[in-house]
């Protein structure tokens, strides 16, 4: 479940009961890769565009940090995943 706040949002995993700020960008690259059939080369595109003073391989590696920090929490499943019912989204 994610709630969107003035300058980002808050995610709850009713599964394991976790919550997680979001900031801007992170709010930004949530929303990138719910839309469905988005990729990570989609989310580094969108992030080059909206800050493109910052060199693409940064962008990249902050993006996979906090994705990495954001499946340790349980709140993503990588594409192709098997799902069920309980599972975190």
């Amino acid at each position: 479940m994610a709630q969107p706040l003035d300058e980002g949002a808050v995610l709850f995993c009713t599964r394991t009961e976790v919550y997680f700020g979001l900031n801007g960008v992170g709010l930004l690259i949530w929303d990138t890769l719910e839309t469905p059939g988005s990729s990570f080369g989609d989310l580094e595109r969108v992030l080059a565009e909206r800050y493109p003073d910052v060199s693409p391989a940064d962008l990249a590696d902050d993006a996979r940090a906090f994705l990495s920090a954001l499946d340790e929490a349980g709140l993503v499943v990588s594409a192709g995943a098997p799902t069920d019912q309980t599972s975190p989204h």
